[in-house]
């Protein structure tokens, strides 16, 4: 039992603050990001505009979705104690990327939408 208990990170209200907040601006920059490549162009070979730099953009929110559900993924372990926290944290993390990633295929096409009409 004292090796659990060595072995367990504390669970501070202000990390998980701290985790969620981060999760948030990157979900937030992330759809921002999506938004202006699909202002430049591309959206799966539509191509309007500058094709190069849409994906460079696409690029740049990829990863930035990918960071936000690794950290959103650290905050949902923090509130959780049971022994599955890793698997859980995994499965979540899968969840919250797949989401994001449906949600900035949908910013892309709302940029698309608007710059070029």
């Amino acid at each position: 039992m004292n090796l659990q208990r060595a072995l367990s990170v504390p669970r501070q209200p202000y990390v998980r603050m701290g985790l969620w907040a981060a999760a948030t601006v990157g979900i937030v920059i992330s759809l921002l990001i999506s938004f202006q490549a699909g202002c430049t162009g591309d959206v799966k070979t539509m191509a309007a505009g500058d094709v190069g730099r849409a994906l460079q953009l696409e690029e740049y929110a990829f990863v930035m979705a990918l960071v936000s559900a690794v950290l959103g993924a650290a905050a949902f372990c923090q509130t959780l104690s049971s022994a599955y926290r890793d698997i859980l944290g995994c499965v979540f993390a899968f969840f919250l990327f797949a989401c994001l990633w449906v949600a900035g295929m949908q910013a892309e096409l709302q940029g698309m939408r608007s710059c070029f009409n």
